[in-house]
């Protein structure tokens, strides 16, 4: 399944890392919220938690974001692809 040279299914591989990586981010999330109670009482390591969940947060959404865009980009091109074959084939 190629249109031109560019090989269009690594958009499927690049969406699939995106969803391993927010999966990740979200485990280290989940695990970093987990660890509120050690810094409550001190202020430096509470900005400290705070600012890595804001950045977590960041990277999760970025990570959807991704993975969704990058799929429909994909499904898009491949339903077009497909359209395009089956065309050609009723043409014949």
């Amino acid at each position: 399944m190629r249109s031109g040279k560019f090989d269009w299914r690594v958009l499927k591989t690049l969406s699939n890392c995106a969803l391993v990586v927010g999966t990740t981010i979200w485990v280290l999330d989940w695990y970093n919220y987990d660890q509120i109670e050690l810094v409550v009482n001190d202020p430096v390591a509470k900005a400290y938690w705070l600012q890595i969940k804001h950045l977590y947060d960041k990277l999760e959404l970025i990570s959807l974001v991704l993975m969704i865009g990058l799929r429909v980009i994909y499904w898009t091109i491949d339903y077009l692809h497909n359209r395009r074959v089956t065309e050609l084939s009723k043409g014949d």
